[in-house]
């Protein structure tokens, strides 16, 4: 519980997505376009399927959950992209 209200909680967020120079998304916003391969997607498929949406809905949530969560460096194991 954060002591404030959702929508309060929101409007922290967006405000503080605008002051490092990025914006907020809208929800009429146009999709992320991307392409997968045959095999990728194959993988996907049953995890899509099992929730009932796309593959591609499926990138787009795994994508927004990284991020939200801040699991990218959990994600890629990478040490910081020291290797890089």
């Amino acid at each position: 519980m954060l002591g404030i209200s959702p929508s309060s909680a929101s409007g922290l967020y967006a405000n503080g997505i605008r002051s490092k120079g990025l914006r907020a998304r809208s929800k009429d916003a146009p999709e992320l376009k991307f392409n997968l391969s045959n095999l990728l997607s194959a993988k996907l498929l049953p995890y899509a399927s099992k929730r009932g949406i796309t593959v591609r809905a499926l990138v787009s949530k795994i994508l927004q959950t990284v991020a939200r969560e801040n699991l990218i460096d959990a994600v890629l194991d990478d040490d910081g992209g020291a290797e890089l």
